[in-house]
């Protein structure tokens, strides 16, 4: 291709290309795509009849959880949910609004879980920089999201999401319009 070695992988995206190579990565695409056309045509067949494909399968969890938050998420914005008829742990009955910020609560528990791949990191790196302003979420959880934050903090922030997601499950007989 070229002559000159390039020492990372940063220096080889953002070199300029030559014209053969501006037209022969385009044509490379294509053909490569041709060749795996029927498999896009199958999940897409797949999608149709039972509602997932076998693509979906590889990560199932995303999968999953990406259709949980969106039918939360329009639960939450049709406005018309019934409140539940059980009590809250100080004893008493929900309210309307408690029930919205509690809908709220495994929203954003969701988000932040799904999300958590974008901005923790499993190593513990000490020094690292993570960019946070696009989860809602990360306000509820004390993120100050007009600067990046150390991936420490939004670790420690974790089980806090964790435990408003698993308000999913506990009031999952309940969730209904």
């Amino acid at each position: 291709m070229t002559d000159k070695p390039y020492k990372t992988w940063i220096e080889l995206m953002n070199r300029k290309l030559t014209l053969r190579e501006k037209i022969y990565y385009p044509i490379c695409r294509f053909f490569n795509k041709l060749r795996y056309l029927y498999k896009d045509i199958y999940w897409f067949a797949q999608h149709h009849t039972r509602g997932y494909s076998d693509s979906d399968i590889w990560n199932v969890g995303d999968f999953l959880g990406e259709h949980i938050l969106k039918c939360l998420k329009a639960y939450r914005s049709c406005g018309i949910n019934g409140i539940p008829c059980i009590i809250d742990d100080n004893g008493e009955q929900f309210t309307y609004d408690t029930w919205l910020a509690m809908v709220d609560r495994i929203i954003d528990g969701w988000e932040f879980i799904l999300n958590a791949d974008d901005i923790i990191t499993w190593e513990f790196e000490e020094n690292k920089l993570v960019d946070v302003k696009y989860h809602r979420c990360a306000m509820r959880y004390g993120i100050d999201v007009s600067k990046p934050v150390e991936y420490k903090e939004c670790y420690k922030l974790y089980p806090l999401a964790e435990a408003d997601a698993m308000l999913f499950v506990k009031y999952l007989h309940v969730l209904w319009d």
